[in-house]
């Protein structure tokens, strides 16, 4: 009987002390950033043993995953489980410790960045008995990683934008100043020599060839922000119906025009020439694109607000606040670009065109850099590319946004009747432009015709249509 009590008393001592170990074990282990567990080396690596760090991990408790409830691989990206595996399975085949990252799906929908830390326990005999190891969450750490190439990729860009500029601004001085010396001479010449003369033509030649070599020093220049801007008050609108005609020449016979400008926008404090040399490149960019494709070519302008997201991926918007901006917008539903293509639009000299010189983009980013815009690009190969350009307006009639009104158009007369696709968020009855207004819009060139619809993204002003 004493020697049954002393047995007893020994088990109660030592169950006692394992109790307490494994409540110190388990305290340490909840403290540890991440979950800890203990898993059967076989193909699922099913679970013996895992802390309660898992329910911050994964939204899951220890028993979820203890009973067979959740499969802890079932969280894991698709792509990455056939690596986890394999990684682990062959680490532990070599009795080498083993590290690897995944990603694994929180049960709030969310998706998490993984550091995994294990290796293999193994009996005496050398026989694998279990696969011990910390699974830490690092999403923090990736996103930081993340911000941080974005950022040294945008210092890169900007380096690199800025010594291209010097380049090309020093160059186009240098090479102006040669040019007006060879057309100056030029013009001496052919005062000199008379009509009659048999070189004449030559040397209007040379003149002409000059002047479009002129040209290329002002793309050149526009590109390195130092062309010579005349700085006025401008209806983006407005601009835009005043170089349709010249548009006009440099469509394709395939496209048309599908206008959607709005009325009564706030000025930009912008050149108008340099504003006209976007939209002539943007155009002529969409025109090529359609190629030998019928469709019509979007050119779109109005006022709405752009947050920080949009903002972020737009060339040059990085540094803008958000809020509202005078846009224009040229649409095409040609072949489209490619990534590595759309990432190299803006480099001067890098053209797709068999016979382009890769400046027209360039001289638009330096425009636009200069007068302080952003420019958004949206492309995708066979469903066509969209430019957005965003200019600061200079009135309070931002403030006009806000409330909803509609302004009404120059020279329009109430319809009639309206459905309710197209009544305008104020509730009035939207305007369209009669035959017989005395507007300048009312005569657009041929090829070119409106929207018939409202822009439901812009209800401080109305989209009009012909009748």
């Amino acid at each position: 009987m004493r020697r049954n009590a002393i047995v007893q008393a020994l088990v109660t001592e030592r169950t006692a002390e394992l109790t307490e170990s494994r409540r110190q074990t388990e305290n340490l282990l909840s403290q540890l950033p991440g979950m800890a567990f203990r898993c059967l080396a076989d193909e699922k690596l099913t679970p013996l043993y895992i802390s309660s760090g898992v329910l911050e991990l994964t939204g899951y408790g220890p028993d979820d995953f203890l009973s067979g409830r959740i499969c802890y691989e079932d969280l894991m990206d698709q792509d990455d489980r056939p690596i986890v595996n394999s990684t682990t399975l062959h680490a532990v085949a070599l009795r080498q410790p083993f590290e690897i990252e995944y990603r694994l799906r929180h049960r709030d929908g969310g998706v998490k960045w993984v550091l995994d830390r294990g290796a293999g326990v193994f009996a005496a005999d050398g026989r694998l008995q279990f696969i011990e190891g910390l699974a830490v969450d690092i999403t923090q750490r990736k996103r930081g990683e993340a911000d941080r190439i974005a950022l040294e990729r945008k210092l890169l860009e900007s380096q690199k934008l800025e010594s291209l500029g010097v380049l090309a601004g020093g160059i186009a001085h240098d090479f102006n100043n040669l040019l007006t010396t060879i057309m100056g001479n030029a013009s001496l010449a052919r005062l000199e020599l008379g009509d009659s003369s048999p070189i004449q033509k030559n040397l209007r030649q040379i003149e002409t060839t000059s002047l479009r070599a002129a040209e290329l020093c002002q793309q050149m220049l526009a590109y390195s922000g130092k062309s010579r801007f005349v700085v006025e008050r401008i209806d983006l609108s407005t601009l835009v119906e005043g170089t349709l005609p010249l548009l006009q020449l440099s469509l394709s016979h395939h496209a048309a025009f599908q206008l959607d400008l709005a009325r009564h926008l706030p000025p930009v404090m912008a050149d108008a020439t340099q504003l006209r040399q976007i939209i002539m490149n943007l155009v002529m960019n969409a025109s090529e694109a359609m190629g030998e494709k019928e469709g019509d070519i979007e050119l779109a302008t109005g006022l709405r607000h752009f947050g920080r997201g949009l903002l972020a991926t737009a060339v040059n918007g990085a540094e803008l606040p958000e809020g509202n901006y005078v846009f224009l917008r040229v649409a095409d539903r040609g072949c489209g670009m490619s990534a590595e293509t759309l990432a190299r639009i803006f480099d001067p000299f890098f053209t797709t065109k068999f016979a382009g010189r890769g400046l027209g983009l360039a001289a638009v980013l330096g425009i636009v850099r200069s007068h302080q815009g952003a420019l958004h690009v949206e492309s995708e190969p066979g469903r066509g590319t969209t430019f957005t350009l965003l200019l600061p307006p200079t009135d309070g009639v931002i403030a006009m946004a806000a409330e909803n009104r509609c302004l009404p158009c120059p020279g329009a007369t109430p319809a009639l009747s309206w459905s309710s696709t197209t009544r305008p968020a104020c509730g009035k009855s939207p305007c369209r432009f009669s035959k017989k207004s005395a507007s300048p819009s009312s005569s657009l060139p041929t090829g070119t015709r409106r929207s018939p619809t409202l822009s439901a993204t812009r209800p401080a002003t109305t989209s009009c249509s012909l009748t």
